[in-house]
Formats: structure tokens, sequence, C-alpha cells
């Protein structure tokens, strides 16, 4: 399976937001056969750009989103079979990820001890790179919404449909709808719960739904 390459996107200018303080927030560019695919949601920052980051992962100068897109697409390319068949069920060895998959992650004091207190094999974790990389794509063009500002533990995001035999609607449409507005469609809204796998205030996991 072909899978696009990456770069740190540091010729681009201006960014889509306020020009990052760190590398660690630079975008990614997924390029393939003269094509391009920007990453770039975790560089928002609400202050600055009124958009939510939607950043899971710990340290706002750490692991740059930039090499996690990378590490996964690593992933992507050691995957054996079709993988076309079923892209979401893809597993991989992952000691990292954007944290959009809740079968990859866990919080230590639901199950009762902290992976990170072993060592060697005894232990991984498994991930799906193929979802986290749609994921932190999707997420570039439209993010689910915290119905309180106060909380970061909560989002809103929502989808729409159409009835039999009507056209496939307009992908502006199926964004605004992710972000929770009302359109005058058929629509179904979501919450999203998240938990601190570790540290409050640092990496965010989906929890519940």
């Amino acid at each position: 399976m072909d899978v696009p390459t990456t770069q740190i996107d540091i010729e681009r200018q201006p960014f889509s937001f306020p020009l990052p303080s760190s590398p660690a927030t630079l975008p990614a560019r997924l390029s393939y056969d003269g094509k391009a695919i920007t990453i770039d949601h975790w560089g928002n920052e609400a202050p600055k750009t009124g958009r939510d980051s939607a950043k899971f992962w710990a340290g706002a100068g750490g692991y740059p989103g930039a090499a996690l897109a990378k590490d996964a697409l690593e992933l992507i390319r050691q995957c054996e079979g079709d993988l076309a068949a079923d892209p979401f069920n893809v597993p991989a060895r992952q000691s990292s990820s954007f944290r959009f998959d809740w079968r990859r992650d866990y919080v230590p004091l639901d199950v009762g001890f902290s992976l990170n207190a072993h060592s060697g094999d005894r232990f991984c974790m498994v991930g799906y790179p193929i979802v986290e990389v749609l994921a932190a794509i999707g997420l570039t063009h439209a993010r689910p919404k915290r119905p309180n500002r106060e909380s970061k533990l909560e989002y809103l995001y929502g989808v729409i449909g159409v009835r039999s035999g009507m056209e496939l609607l307009d992908p502006i449409f199926l964004r605004a709808a992710l972000g929770g507005s009302d359109l005058p469609f058929d629509q179904r809204f979501f919450r999203m719960r998240l938990d601190w796998p570790g540290q409050e205030n640092q990496a965010r996991m989906y929890y519940d739904c």
C-alpha cells in the first residue's frame, strides 16, 4: 500500500493560525503524487483563533503533532494485508498517538495499574494508526465544540443525514454539523466525555459517549 510522506511545513506563510512560538506546533503536510493535505489543528489556540485545538496528547512544547503523524504513517506502512478492506480495525503496536481512538487508551485508576511502571514487552499498547491519521485530517476542517468553555472534558458534535432518494449533502454542511450547528436537515447530536489518563490538565482521552 502506498502511503504519503510527511514533512514539517516550514515554508508556507502565513499559517492558518498565528506564527507558532515552538517548532512543536508547526503543521504537517502529507504529500503524494503532486497532491498535499495539511494537518494543523493542534496549532489553533482559542484566545487567538476562536477555535478549540482538540489537542488531546500532552505537552505544549513536547512531542510535535507532525512527529505523531509521521509515526502513525510508519506503522501503516508496516501493516500487512488489504488495509482498505477494513481500515478502521487495522491494529499496530503504538507507543504514542493523538489519543483519538479510545481502544488504545486507558485510565490507570480504572484498571488498577499504569503501563509506565512496567518495562519490556510484557505489556504493549495496541492502537489503530489509520483511525488516528484520518481523525487528525478531519479536525483540520471541522471541530466538535465544548458546550461549557470552563470544562475541558466534554465536547458536543453532530451529524446530518438525507432522506432516501436525496443527493448527498456538500461537505461544507457536514463540517458545520460536526461543530454542533443547527441546520435545516435531519440531525442527531452526541456528547463526548473525556478523562485525564494522567495528571490533570495535561493529556486527555476519549472516555464515553
